[in-house]
C-alpha cells in the first residue's frame, strides 16, 4: 500500500469514526462515554462532536465528566499516583485530585511515594559517604 492510499484509508476510518461518535452523542451517550470508547481526551473528543455539529451539554460551562472516583480511589489507595491516574483518565492532575477529593481520600504526604522504613538499628548512608 501505497503512502498516499494510507492517508487516504485513515482519512475514511477517521470520517467513520466521528459520525458514529455524533450518532452517540445524539442517542444520549455523554462526551466521557464516547471518549473512553474511541480512545481519544476528552477534550479532543468534545472538539470532534463540536466540529460535526454534535448536540452540545446543557449544564454549565464545560463537559461534565463522568468517572468512577471510588475505582481511582482503590487504586489510589493501592500506590498510584494521583498524576498516573490523571494520565490514564486523559483528565488533569487538578481534576484528578478534586475527583478523588470527593471520595474523601485520605491523600499520602507530598514527595512521591513512600518507600519502606529504615530498620532503626541501620545507619543511613548519604550521597556524599557522610553517615
Amino acid at each position: 500500500m501505497t503512502p498516499k492510499e494510507r492517508r487516504q484509508r485513515g482519512s475514511e476510518q477517521r470520517t467513520q469514526r466521528n459520525a458514529d461518535m455524533v450518532q452517540a452523542a445524539e442517542d444520549g451517550d455523554t462526551y466521557s462515554e464516547i471518549a473512553q470508547r474511541v480512545g481519544l481526551s476528552l477534550p479532543r473528543t468534545s472538539q470532534i462532536l463540536r466540529d460535526h455539529g454534535a448536540p452540545t451539554p446543557t449544564h454549565g460551562k464545560g463537559v461534565k465528566l463522568h468517572l468512577d472516583y471510588g475505582s481511582y480511589r482503590r487504586e489510589y489507595e493501592a500506590g498510584a499516583t494521583v498524576r498516573e491516574l490523571a494520565g490514564a483518565a486523559g483528565i488533569s492532575y487538578g481534576a484528578m485530585h478534586r475527583g478523588l477529593a470527593a471520595v474523601d481520600t485520605p491523600f499520602r504526604p507530598r514527595g512521591g511515594r513512600a518507600g519502606p522504613s529504615p530498620d532503626p538499628g541501620e545507619e543511613t548512608q548519604r550521597p556524599n559517604g557522610a553517615v
